[in-house]
């Protein structure tokens, strides 16, 4: 047996990382090939041999996205520092530490994101909640769903199908009677039942819910939730969209709604949460994932940015589909080796002091460089298979 004597810990020695790069090299790296992927997904073939083989059509919802998100504004990505060579950028120079390292604090970034907290006074629920849907964004809901409404009873009416159990009741809603229809869907939640007709059940006795009845009778609230619109249909014949745009086409203008409101009511303090959400859904959607650990084995994945101590969520994006394999980036750009997802959710935040925490779903040296860069500073598990990772860490 021959015993190494070598530190665990590392640092990358390059100048300052992330406030200032080396530039000596110049060779281009190329462009890792599982530096980002879930703990299901793995690439790796030596990580799978042994265990039983997943059913393709199983895999398939399995499996987890590269970057492909949607639910947050698109806007061309840029450096926040003058343009780097890739080969300049990922040129690590690891060393050990100092024996004893430097304290954790003391290489952090300095703060400057101001007063954290609410950024009003809220000591009602439903302040908060109609400050959220505000009425100016309730207006646009009405108007898109009385337009489908009448499109709807027109489609009908040309196709023979406009009876007296259809639209043709139909009469035009308010920004009143939505937010009442909010209301008593925000309590189904609350209140849990079989079916949508036991809600206004007046024949039993000990289940029985008078004020669903009280408020709008069964066969409206049916019709509201037939005709509920977010987004003209024929926007969608006038853009060019990609797969990921295209599936959450309707409800984007509700994403981008939320996500600007969230951004707004709330300052962050310094530690930051990045991690993925699974929310319940029954029905069949092709971008549903599937994760037989989690509460919720089956739904809509969503990454999300948090504030640890109060759960505060600030932004979210969608999981939508899997990468395609002609959506890989050119190994001449650095962004390559930034999961994009990272840096659409920290937008907003960079040059502040904050600290990321995440797992390894996300972290690597290169996203690690590259927050450094923006003034944020990073902790989080690794994975030791991760492009750049010293070979001291790596597994022998």
């Amino acid at each position: 047996m021959h015993s190494r004597n070598c530190s665990p810990f590392v640092e990358c020695s390059s100048s300052s990382v992330g406030d200032e790069v080396a530039t000596t090299s110049k060779k281009k790296v190329k462009p890792p090939k599982d530096n980002f992927g879930s703990e299901e997904s793995e690439d790796s073939e030596d990580d799978e041999a042994g265990l039983p083989v997943i059913p393709r059509a199983l895999r398939a919802i399995m499996e987890t996205p590269e970057d492909d998100v949607t639910g947050i504004e698109e806007s061309p990505r840029q450096l926040s520092q003058p343009p780097y060579e890739p080969g300049a950028f990922l040129d690590f120079k690891w060393s050990s530490f100092a024996n004893p390292p430097t304290l954790s604090y003391l290489r952090r970034k300095s703060v400057s994101y101001g007063n954290t907290g609410p950024t009003a006074a809220y000591t009602d629920p439903y302040v908060i909640f109609i400050n959220i849907w505000d009425r100016q964004f309730m207006e646009h809901i009405v108007a898109e769903t009385n337009k489908y409404a009448q499109l709807l009873a027109q489609q009908l009416f040309l196709n023979n199908k406009l009876g007296p159990t259809s639209i043709s009741d139909w009469k035009d809603t308010t920004v009143d009677e939505l937010y009442v229809f909010f209301a008593l869907t925000i309590a189904m939640g609350i209140v849990a039942k079989g079916r949508l007709v036991d809600y206004w059940n007046a024949n039993s006795r000990i289940f029985i819910t008078p004020g669903f009845r009280v408020y709008t009778p069964l066969r409206r609230y049916q019709l509201l939730w037939q005709c509920l619109h977010f987004r003209d249909n024929k926007d969608i014949s006038t853009k060019n969209l990609s797969v990921s745009e295209a599936k959450l086409f309707k409800i984007h203008p509700v994403l981008d709604h939320l996500n600007g409101h969230f951004q707004s009511m709330y300052n962050l303090q310094q530690n930051i949460a990045l991690d993925e959400s699974l929310l319940l859904l029954k029905g069949w959607l092709d971008s549903n994932q599937c994760f037989p650990n989690k509460a919720a084995a089956t739904g809509i994945k969503t990454y999300e940015v948090c504030e640890p101590q109060t759960s505060y969520l600030r932004r979210f994006a969608v999981h939508v589909h899997k990468r395609t394999k002609n959506a890989i980036p050119n190994s001449d750009s650095l962004e390559a080796y930034f999961p994009s997802v990272v840096l659409k959710l920290l937008r907003g935040l960079e040059n502040r002091g904050h600290t990321v925490w995440m797992d390894n779903f996300y972290n690597s040296p290169a996203l690690a460089r590259k927050l450094k860069s923006l003034r944020f500073d990073c902790v989080g598990t690794l994975r030791t298979n991760r492009q750049f990772v010293p070979q001291l860490l790596r597994s022998p």
